[in-house]
């Protein structure tokens, strides 16, 4: 039987993004509520799952799933956020470094860290763990780097 090891890093969560998506969930909720009671119909109760489930749900799902797999069974990175998933071969990432860009990824602050890999693809996450979690990538790409 094999000896299945994997590393799971939870993203850092920047208290700001934090209050905004209460917010957001909040006011999703309410206004979903009012319009779903004010105006009861199926038209309205619809359009109100719809807001409440993109509005408050959504954000949530993201906020409770976004986390970074080092899978060393498979040679693999796996990111999850909310729905979204990447899977990512080790020995297809060409760098990885500290950043604090604000572009669009599964990174729930802006403390992160941007890995290249592929063919000029990249992505931001934002690991609580941010120097173990660059330490560890960086264990997998150094025989990549002196062969």
């Amino acid at each position: 039987m094999s000896h299945q090891k994997q590393l799971i890093f939870r993203s850092k969560v920047d208290v700001w993004l934090m209050l905004v998506l209460l917010a957001t969930v909040v006011a999703c909720t309410f206004g979903a509520l009012q319009l779903a009671i004010s105006q009861y119909s199926y038209t309205s109760v619809a359009i109100g799952l719809c807001i409440f489930l993109f509005g408050a749900v959504f954000p949530l799902w993201l906020f409770a799933r976004t986390h970074y797999r080092i899978d060393e069974n498979h040679h693999k990175l796996l990111i999850h956020s909310g729905p979204f998933h990447w899977h990512i071969p080790l020995d297809s990432i060409s760098s990885i470094e500290a950043t604090r860009n604000p572009i669009a990824g599964p990174a729930l602050s802006l403390d992160r860290v941007i890995i290249e890999y592929g063919d000029n693809q990249f992505v931001v996450v934002s690991p609580r763990e941010k120097g173990k979690f660059i330490k560890m990538i960086e264990q997998y790409l150094k025989p990549q780097e002196s062969a």
